[in-house]
């Protein structure tokens, strides 16, 4: 998991699904906005449409925090990064996801 001062409140997640900037993928969606902290922070949705087991998308959202605790991502301006998945994303295993993420985190403002 990541540290508390690196997820997302809920009021914030709020306002930037509103007002952030939309990435769309094959396997997630990114929203995101310029951090007013000194820091990025993340937040990662995996809805019922994902896979109805509360289990499963627990998994699913522990794996990628854990991707995002490991790796070293660190933007030119920090952000704050919601991360929604899509039912593509249940095949893929940890490695793959692992690859996948990191890709597109690094590729944000391109």
């Amino acid at each position: 998991m990541i540290p508390q001062r690196n997820r997302l409140e809920k009021s914030r997640v709020e306002y930037i699904l509103k007002k952030g900037t939309r990435k769309s993928g094959k396997l997630f969606n990114l929203k995101y906005l310029n951090s007013p902290t000194q820091q990025s922070r993340f937040c990662v949705i995996v809805s019922l449409k994902v896979t109805p087991k509360a289990t499963l998308r627990n998994r699913l959202r522990r794996q990628i925090y854990e991707i995002i605790r490991t790796s070293e991502f660190k933007p030119k301006t920090p952000q704050d990064i919601i991360l929604i998945t899509k039912p593509d994303i249940t095949s893929l295993s940890f490695e793959e996801l692992n690859k996948v993420i990191i890709e597109v985190l690094k590729n944000l403002h391109e």
